[in-house]
Order: C-alpha cells, then sequence, then structure tokens
C-alpha cells in the first residue's frame, strides 16, 4: 500500500503538468470549412461562426486564444487516435456546441436532436478521416475509434461540453470491451480538409 502511495504520489506532478499543458491548447480555424451533407437542413441558419444551408455546412474562421477556446480540441485525450486527428472533428463540434441552442431554434429542431445532429457530424468526420488511411488495419481501427468516439460525445455530450473528452480513455475501454460500434448515422458527403493551427502548449508532444 505504501509502495502505491508513494508511486502514486511520485507521478502526480508530471500529471499535473500533463493536464496543465492540455488543458492550455487552443485551435484556430484559418480559413472557411465547407462540410457537405446527405441531406439538406430544414432551414438556414447564420451566425459570426457558421454559415448552414442546403446541404453546406460552414464553419467560419475563427481564433480561439488564452482567454477565449473556440475550439480546444480533446481534453486529456490525445489527440491523434489510432492514426486520426480527433481535433479536426474537433474544429466543427466545440463552436456548433457553443450555438446548439440557436442552431435548434432555427432549425425547428429540439436542442437534443440538434445536438445529435452534431454528433453525427463530428463522428462522420472522424470515419471518414479512417477510410482514408491507407493500411487495413488503420482503416479498421479507426473506423471503430471514430464509433467508440460518437458513442462518448452522445453518452456524455448532453451533460457538458467537454466531459466526455475528459473520461474518453474509459470511455473507449468500455464500449471496445463491450463490443458496442454505437448507432452512428451517415450523414456528411465529403468535406475539405480545414485549414487550422494549434496555439498553446502542447502536452501530446
Amino acid at each position: 500500500m505504501n509502495t502505491a502511495l508513494a508511486a502514486a504520489f511520485k507521478y502526480l506532478p508530471k500529471v499535473i503538468e500533463y493536464a496543465r499543458k492540455d488543458l492550455a491548447k487552443r485551435y484556430s480555424l484559418l480559413e472557411d470549412w465547407e462540410i457537405r451533407l446527405k441531406e439538406a437542413v430544414p432551414a438556414p441558419y447564420s451566425s459570426e461562426k457558421f454559415d448552414i444551408h442546403g446541404r453546406i455546412v460552414r464553419v467560419l474562421r475563427y481564433i480561439s486564444d488564452a482567454d477565449h477556446a473556440t475550439c480546444d480540441g480533446n481534453t486529456l485525450v490525445p489527440e491523434e487516435v489510432l492514426g486520426i486527428p480527433t481535433e479536426i472533428g474537433s474544429l466543427f463540434h466545440d463552436p456548433a456546441y457553443d450555438e446548439i441552442e440557436s442552431i435548434a431554434a432555427a432549425f425547428g429542431w429540439s436542442v437534443a436532436k440538434t445536438r445529435k445532429w452534431a454528433d453525427a457530424i463530428y463522428g462522420n468526420i472522424l470515419l471518414q478521416l479512417a477510410r482514408r488511411e491507407q493500411s487495413r488495419k488503420a482503416r479498421v481501427l479507426g473506423t471503430a475509434w471514430a464509433h467508440v468516439s460518437y458513442a462518448g460525445v452522445r453518452v456524455f455530450g448532453g451533460f457538458t461540453r467537454w466531459a466526455y473528452r475528459v473520461f474518453g480513455v474509459a470511455v473507449l475501454a468500455v464500449f471496445l470491451g463491450g463490443g458496442c460500434s454505437g448507432c452512428m448515422s451517415e450523414i456528411v458527403d465529403g468535406f475539405d480538409d480545414p485549414v487550422y493551427e494549434q496555439s498553446g502548449t502542447n502536452a501530446n508532444e
């Protein structure tokens, strides 16, 4: 018992430092980013961060800084999991969650339905990134992670914007262990490669 406590105290400063650096991450979208849907949205929506109409979701250029994190990536979860850069999904998902009530009102949907729509876009982005991988193993593992990641935001997204990401590793173990692949509908037809950059510290280096 004493050995376990000693080990815990030994590594605690490193864990705290990792968390501090990770929480300081910010991502900025340097150019407008187009995501194409398979079906049109029920009504247009426009704001400082989005221009959504028909089958086009355009995420407008934004800058994240120390005081305002439009996108902070995946908190306490590696940004690249099984070869997939998960922050690409967050470039849409984080600002969408900031405006979920307004988007729901414009679409004439409930907030719950709109949240599921945003979660599906996030998961679809990761799924399509996985399918771009060259090796079969990377595609299979990446696809599994995309479904697990989608399931995670579905489970925790209703509680708080970043709750899933805090528990992302545990979610991965639980859902893979239980054989659950999620129930993600494919609603994204395609998307351009986003032009973005990371500011702040990088805990994953």
